[in-house]
């Protein structure tokens, strides 16, 4: 079960495998069932957003499994603070406490290490775009207050 964006202007999805596949999780959309299987089948998968063999930061920006994945292109790969936090949360919303906080470390690891980028480079935590991105920033008040 994916959940792809919608284009509105053409009405029709973007069957591509992105990380807002994992906002519903968010939101408290999906039953505790589909949640289980988004987990299971996608979040927890190496090929497409886990760590694995060159990739070692969750949780990259589109799967890995796309064609149109790229490591260090603009939301076609990097991680983003932004999306992990989202993620984190719709986590802990369905009790998967300790997968949260494995992404909570990797993120603040990605903070301290490269400093409040726009975006990060998913094998080797190198920062990229802005620097001193308000994004990153907040969002590190927010993850260090659940520590």
């Amino acid at each position: 079960m994916i959940h792809y964006d919608y284009d509105v202007r053409a009405g029709r999805r973007i069957p591509v495998n992105t990380a807002a596949t994992f906002l519903p999780l968010f939101a408290g959309l999906p039953s505790k069932t589909q949640a289980q299987r988004l987990v299971a089948e996608h979040l927890l998968s190496p090929a497409e957003y886990a760590p694995n063999g060159d990739v070692r930061y969750w949780v990259t920006t589109t799967a890995k499994t796309e064609s149109t994945w790229e490591a260090r292109r603009y939301w076609r790969g990097p991680v983003w603070i932004i999306m992990n936090w989202f993620v984190i949360e719709g986590l802990r919303r369905y009790q998967y406490d300790d997968l949260a906080a494995a992404i909570r470390q990797d993120t603040l690891h990605l903070i301290e290490t490269a400093g409040f980028r726009e975006y990060y480079d998913e094998r080797d935590g190198t920062g990229y775009g802005s620097i001193d991105f308000s994004w990153s920033a907040a969002l590190a008040i927010e993850l260090t207050r659940d520590s």
